[in-house]
């Protein structure tokens, strides 16, 4: 099935058993991870963000979700694979943070042919975008080298390996750096 609702493939809904209100909700979330205009922790080399529920439900209303629903089917989401959950616990309260899985991620794309795609290709894919986002955000959108934030910057791979797509190896293989050092990087063949 190649077509989607909110963005969000409608075969990986149906398979998961989620409703329209849930292809939203993923969507909203989405949003919210790639706008990086939410409060986040990193643990274990991951990104977490802090869904404020009142505000979604607040800014969505056509949902009529109460916060208990609205909770509901965040959980129902983490239950299924689709997000992670981590709690903090700090002097104002408990904080419930969440990130995208694999398989959030994947509701955006189909990966249907993607092994054959050409090692440029691989680059110009919205999965490698993506992943590419992530990094950059992980590393606060300067070069890990230098510290630069003021120049373009590149997601270097620490190391290949012939099984994998560009985008699918785990985040500590990958380092933002900008584009003077990314190139003294390949010109020298240093290691990150």
């Amino acid at each position: 099935m190649k077509y989607t609702i909110f963005g969000v493939n409608q075969e990986k809904l149906i398979k998961l058993n989620l409703k329209i209100k849930d292809a939203f909700i993923i969507s909203k979330l989405n949003d919210l991870f790639l706008s990086q205009k939410t409060t986040t922790i990193q643990i274990e080399d991951k990104k977490f963000y802090l869904i404020v529920v009142d505000d979604i439900i607040k800014k969505y209303p056509i949902l009529r979700l109460n916060k208990n629903s609205l909770l509901s089917r965040i959980g129902k989401l983490v239950k299924k694979g689709v997000l992670e959950k981590k709690h903090e616990n700090t002097t104002i309260g408990s904080f419930a943070y969440y990130r995208g899985k694999k398989l959030f991620h994947e509701m955006f794309f189909t990966l249907s042919n993607t092994t054959s795609l050409t090692f440029k290709e691989q680059y110009e894919h919205p999965l490698w975008q993506r992943k590419r986002l992530e990094v950059m955000a992980r590393d606060d959108f300067k070069c890990k080298e230098c510290g630069n934030n003021k120049i373009l910057l590149n997601v270097h791979h620490k190391w290949y390996s012939s099984d994998k797509m560009v985008w699918e190896y785990d985040n500590n293989c990958y380092v933002t750096l900008c584009k003077k050092c990314h190139t003294n990087f390949h010109l020298n063949n240093k290691k990150v």
